[in-house]
């Protein structure tokens, strides 16, 4: 599956990962401003053995759900998808997203997530997605609720760091919002 998409100048694709996108997606993640955003199951720092187990864990079929590397120029610059949570009705998704920091800023993510949640309420027959995202990354909270996602609760979680605390924020969108927001002519279409 892939998609090509322009949103105000940048040019990216969503597609499979594979083995030759392990190299640029160590590089991207492997950056503590980007690592510091998301939740504690990134890997920090992000070697070369993470990227070839998380590229081979999305290969096998092993991640429930959807996995797409952000492409810009053939490279893999970040990656979005969505896990499901929880397969018993209303089925409950997960969506994630990140960006290497040269790419943020150009409206990437805001195009990609509207997209991929398309993409879960129809391939994955969701009923809601959820998103965690730290209070203190105010460019993903903004990239929600331009999508549509509104404010559930917060969470206050202990880091993987001794005596450290995080706050969560947690974003959630029912399909039905989604469709109303979508109407006639929903992102999904623009996936292949």
């Amino acid at each position: 599956m892939a998609v090509a998409a322009t949103r105000d100048g940048a040019e990216f694709l969503l597609r499979a990962w594979g083995e030759p996108d392990a190299e640029s997606l160590a590089a991207q993640a492997n950056n503590r401003n980007v690592w510091s955003n998301l939740r504690s199951r990134f890997p920090r720092p992000y070697t070369i053995a993470n990227a070839r187990t998380w590229i081979a864990r999305v290969a096998s079929g092993h991640e429930r759900g959807l996995q797409f590397a952000i492409d810009i120029d053939g490279i893999a610059v970040g990656g979005i998808g969505i896990d499901v949570i929880s397969y018993n009705a209303p089925r409950l998704g997960e969506i994630g997203y990140w960006l290497g920091e040269d790419f943020w800023g150009r409206g990437i993510a805001s195009k990609a997530v509207p997209l991929v949640c398309a993409q879960g309420f129809e391939k994955l027959a969701l009923a809601r997605l959820r998103a965690v995202v730290r209070d203190s990354n105010a460019a993903s909270l903004r990239v929600l609720e331009k999508s549509g996602f509104a404010l559930a609760s917060k969470l206050r979680r202990s880091d993987r760091r001794p005596r450290s605390a995080v706050v969560e924020m947690v974003y959630v969108l029912d399909r039905t919002a989604a469709a109303a927001q979508w109407p006639a002519e929903s992102p999904a279409g623009l996936i292949a």
